[in-house]
């Protein structure tokens, strides 16, 4: 997952009024919440049901909503980790699921497989992360991106942990620029620093800007040649004016792939094809340019992307206990729901064998109800 529900909430909230999304998105809150109320959601760990989304000429966003809030529950998830603390951005690797909890400035991991005893790789320094923190991880390390504000002091930092603990070491860091949707390959770590794209060698060294000058940029992916970004438009332009963008690894000029993609946010790849979102529709272009697809509409504003061989997962945030988990075929078609009754849930990752995402957690327990959870694809 690029990035977690912290950026992604506040501004796909705010898209139907103003237009503007943003790409991150996470579900977790903070210490252990009182005992709810009975609600008439299913908890997690009861049994939800895999249905149909309505089609696409199902009617309004809110008709959609609406018919997707209704479907009945049959696919059982299990939550690794609850009464988290702002849980947000989230990846996973070969044996664990790493998040970071904005709420508490920390990134943690749990074993994957069923869950067990939560690990503070990075335990905070008693100051909150600002909404939108994003996170990858290799075989060795997890980097994240971070903000703090501490009375007049904001620090926007990329950050790399050994994943067995220690000291973080500071990638790069910015008292002004945000810095947002890191990733990695083999030898280098990616990200967004403002209007930049930058890049910096695992080995160690400066930071150095691919590109530069790109108003409404969001987020950043990388394939074996190229690294690609998507921005999100501008006001002025009403975001007709987004665009899916390339360019090489090694150096040369920027290509705009697509155009008119308004409001893209979260840019993903695989080996044919670049993927992002617009607000609530999940769209698709190839890779060597042409015209964008909408893959489906998600039935509410999308928090967070992933991708696998065959399909495209999101979430959906919700207004409280209300989220859904969905996916749909990278071909098109009708969409998957997967889970329902979600308490805001945030960032999503896959895994060869399971879908992992974090929930926020709800505005009636403070955000004190989040979570992490599994399900098997």
């Amino acid at each position: 997952m690029h990035k977690g529900w912290g950026v992604a909430a506040a501004a796909a909230t705010a898209a139907a009024a103003a237009g503007v999304i943003a790409g991150l998105v996470a579900c977790g809150g903070g210490t252990p919440p009182p005992a709810p109320p009975p609600t008439p959601v299913a908890a997690f760990g009861d049994t939800q049901a895999t249905a149909a989304l309505p089609p696409d000429d199902a009617g309004s966003a809110q008709a959609a909503a609406a018919a997707l809030a209704a479907i009945p529950a049959a696919t059982p998830w299990t939550a690794l980790a609850k009464n988290l603390h702002g849980s947000a951005a989230i990846g996973v690797d070969r044996s664990s699921v790493y998040w970071i909890e904005e709420s508490d400035g920390a990134l943690r991991r749990i074993p994957k497989q069923r869950g067990g005893v939560t690990m503070d790789l990075y335990s905070g320094t008693g100051i909150a992360f600002s909404p939108g923190a994003s996170i990858a991880v290799d075989a060795n390390d997890v980097y994240w991106t971070s903000a703090t504000v501490a009375g007049t002091t904001k620090v926007n930092t990329v950050s790399r942990q050994d994943k067995n603990g220690g000291k973080p070491s500071v990638v790069a860091s910015s008292p002004f620029t945000a810095l947002q949707c890191v990733v990695v390959d083999d030898a280098s770590v990616y990200w967004v620093q403002g209007n930049a794209v930058m890049k910096a060698p695992k080995s160690g060294g400066p930071g150095v800007g691919i590109a530069g000058g790109q108003t409404g940029l969001d987020c950043v992916a990388v394939d074996d040649k190229n690294v690609y970004w998507s921005l999100a438009g501008t006001d002025k332009a009403q975001f007709a004016d987004g665009v899916i963008v390339s360019a090489p690894k090694a150096g040369g000029a920027a290509k705009v792939l697509v155009k008119g993609a308004e409001h893209a946010a979260n840019v993903l790849v695989d080996d044919k094809n670049v993927y992002w979102q617009n607000v609530d529709k999940i769209m698709k272009a190839p890779k060597t340019g042409g015209a964008e697809a909408v893959l489906a509409p998600a039935g509410g504003a999308i928090a967070d992307i992933a991708l696998d061989d065959t399909n495209v997962y999101f979430t959906v945030k919700g207004t409280a206990a209300d989220g859904t988990v969905g996916r749909v075929s990278k071909d098109g078609g009708t969409p998957t729901v997967l889970a329902t009754g979600q308490a805001q849930p945030a960032g999503i990752v896959v895994d060869a064998t399971s879908v992992y995402w974090t929930c926020q957690g709800t505005d009636e327990n403070q955000h004190k109800d989040g979570s992490v959870v599994k399900l098997d694809k």
